[in-house]
This record gives structure tokens, sequence and C-alpha cells, in this order.
């Protein structure tokens, strides 16, 4: 889903092509907490993705993180204490 999505598009979307759904796309960050989720970091949104492979729909980083601008360039969580640390 993540080469479908499209920040420009009124339903958020591309429109559906034929064939094999692979991830052809770049990401400004991508981490890992520390219950094994994954999260994806484009532009001013976020994907997670479960252990299990379901993938969210994207979200606005404001909704989660409040403040953080869009387009960091690293992202890590702490196995310490799961917070997470961002770079611009």
């Amino acid at each position: 889903d993540f080469e479908t999505w499209d920040s420009y598009s009124p339903q958020g979307r591309r429109p559906e092509t034929q064939g094999p759904k692979y991830c052809h796309s770049s990401f400004d960050a991508i981490t890992v907490d520390r219950q094994q989720q994954l999260y994806i970091f484009k532009g001013s949104h976020f994907w997670e993705v479960a252990a299990d492979g379901n993938v969210s729909e994207p979200r606005p980083l404001q909704e989660r993180w409040v403040g953080l601008p869009p387009n960091i360039e690293a992202a890590a969580v702490s196995l310490n204490d799961g917070d997470f640390y961002f770079f611009k």
C-alpha cells in the first residue's frame, strides 16, 4: 500500500494499477519500538506495521507527536524507556 499512497490525492491514494504490489518507495525514517512495532515516516505522515505484518493507514505525525516537523531524517526508540527520538 505504500506505493499507492499519495498525499496530493483527495482520497490519499493513487488509482490502483495491475500487477503485484511491491514496496517501491522511499521513506524519511524507519524505526522499531520495544514491542517490535515498526514505524515508517514519510513527509508529515507515519505508518505502523505490526509484528504480524498488518499495516495501518497513513496517519499525521501531529496525531501522535505534537510539534514534530515533517520530513524527519532519522528516528530511534530507546530500549530502556521506550522514548522516541527524532533527528532533522
